[in-house]
């Protein structure tokens, strides 16, 4: 057994077992030829690195790189740490503060923003961004964004999405809990008036937005490499109350707003008028 896990890495290039590009955009064979020139001059490096198991998953690693002589040969001896978990919850915690700070000019860019953080850090390729209303019953796609084609983000969408007894979403909606399928292998169809045709959904995670005791929407990604889990649910419905509770603050500051220039100027208008 021993003899056979090592006979997948023993004299293997690092490359074949990295994404072709990492987190920051970089090539990984670049960052791999870096690190070895690094060494090479300093004799350690250390430096983290994103890698791909023998099982497909790809993991964030803290790698310990030197130079030694072995058998009279230039070598290097590498030791590998695993900090997907600190990494993950880390860049986290510093989009949640991202999102908090967030100055919104506009609801259409900031969800954008959010999708798109949102996929980047639960590595999906698709998400759908519904609203619901408890009274009607209606269950409205609002945003939609999917990595990889000519227009990725869409807002302001407005089509209502048709309710039924096995529907993916309905489920969430009638639960009102996370729903989790790692198997699905779905054709997700979409009408004419959709910014996409057809979807082909495998993997789906999605999960319910309350507010004030009432659910007010459904947020899902969808299509990560690794599977869903239930931490993952937990940490996805967190970021989307947050992203949702910005939205409120927002359009109630604006509705104040609003209601304050229009007394301002109805005063105005009424000390003008002659007495």
């Amino acid at each position: 057994m021993v003899l056979r896990i090592r006979s997948l890495f023993i004299d293997k290039k690092a490359a074949l077992f990295s994404p072709k590009y990492q987190r920051d955009g970089r090539l990984s064979t670049e960052v791999l030829e870096e690190a070895l020139k690094i060494t090479n001059e300093e004799g350690s490096f250390t430096y983290e690195f994103d890698h791909i198991t023998v099982h497909d998953i790809e993991v964030v690693c803290e790698i310990k790189l030197a130079k030694i002589e072995y058998r009279n040969k230039l070598a290097y001896i590498a030791s590998f740490t695993d900090i997907t978990s600190k990494k993950y919850y880390d860049l986290r915690l510093k989009a949640l503060l991202q999102i908090a700070d967030y100055e919104i000019e506009s609801l259409d860019k900031f969800m954008i923003f959010a999708m798109k953080t949102i996929l980047s850090l639960f590595q999906s390729q698709i998400i759908f961004v519904f609203s619901y209303d408890e009274a009607t019953r209606k269950l409205i796609i609002n945003s939609f964004g999917q990595y990889n084609i000519d227009k990725p983000f869409s807002t302001n969408i407005g089509v209502e999405c048709p309710l039924g007894e096995d529907g993916i979403w309905w489920k969430v909606v009638r639960s009102k809990k996370p729903l989790i399928d790692n198997d699905l292998d779905d054709i997700f169809k979409c009408s004419e008036e959709l910014p996409f045709d057809i979807l082909n959904i495998k993997k789906l995670l999605a999960v319910p937005i309350t507010y004030q005791g009432r659910l007010v929407g459904v947020y899902g990604i969808a299509n990560r490499k690794r599977d869903y889990a239930e931490t993952t649910a937990n940490q996805l419905k967190m970021f989307c109350d947050s992203v949702y509770k910005k939205t409120v603050l927002y359009k109630n500051t604006q509705q104040l707003i609003e209601a304050r220039d229009l007394a301002e100027a109805a005063a105005e208008a009424k000390s003008k008028i002659p007495s």
